[in-house]
């Protein structure tokens, strides 16, 4: 949160050859952290950057929620207001993968009512507070017991939510039928490798009863993959 003419009076200390070590209180400098705008200030001035990882909420709250075992986003804080946020918030609510994002203790009854007003009740949360401090604390509950008004009358402390994926067939529109390509697509889409994609494909298949060869299901995603890389398949 510093000024412009701060930010400058540490760039040229470090171009002295002077050193400058960033820290903060909130887990690891520069992850959804002003002190981004140092580094792009340092290295903009050829200044040699070098990294000691400290704590991380982001990895803490995926190692604890159980809620994530492959690809996930992370978005950091979402806009306080209008249409980007409403925005943030839908895409979310339809994300194949689990999101993580931070909220502050003031925002925290109105971050989980937006979420309950665009999710189904049952979507599962990981509230995770003050991660890798001594008031540690993380609950995993459904959005509609979370955004409850007579959950917690007060929330304290720093947050990481993470918001489950979407769950099968929640999107209007979508058929009942388990479409294999198009959700095989879907989630080529969003980023994951082809092991992911196999992954995720053979839980939600077995998840419906049916069997599923994970080889069978690889070679299908593979095979939609390279359709979708070939020259001259794609619409111009």
């Amino acid at each position: 949160h510093s000024t412009e003419r701060t930010l400058a009076t540490a760039v040229e200390i470090l171009s002295n050859g002077e050193d400058i070590a960033l820290v903060t209180d909130a887990g690891m400098p520069g992850v959804s952290d002003p002190g981004t705008e140092l580094v792009r200030g340092a290295r903009a001035a050829g200044i040699e950057i070098e990294v000691l990882p400290g704590p991380s909420a982001v990895t803490a709250a995926v190692a604890l929620c159980g809620l994530v075992d492959g690809p996930f986003t992370f978005v950091g804080f979402l806009p306080r207001k209008g249409t980007k946020r409403k925005e943030a918030l839908m895409r979310i609510a339809k994300s194949p993968i689990p999101v993580i994002l931070f909220e502050s203790p003031h925002r925290m009854k109105e971050t989980l009512s937006d979420f309950a007003s665009v999710c189904e009740s049952t979507r599962q949360v990981a509230v995770c507070r003050e991660l890798t401090k001594k008031f540690e604390e993380t609950l995993v509950l459904s959005i509609g017991q979370l955004s409850a008004e007579d959950f917690r009358e007060k929330w304290q402390g720093e947050f990481t939510l993470v918001i489950d994926r979407s769950p099968e067939d929640s999107e209007a529109g979508k058929p009942t039928e388990f479409d294999f390509s198009a959700r095989a697509k879907q989630l080529l889409d969003s980023g994951a490798s082809l092991k992911d994609v196999t992954a995720t494909l053979v839980r939600e298949i077995q998840k419906r009863g049916e069997k599923a060869s994970r080889r069978a299901v690889y070679q299908r995603v593979l095979a939609l993959y390279e359709a979708e890389q070939a020259p001259g398949e794609k619409d111009e």
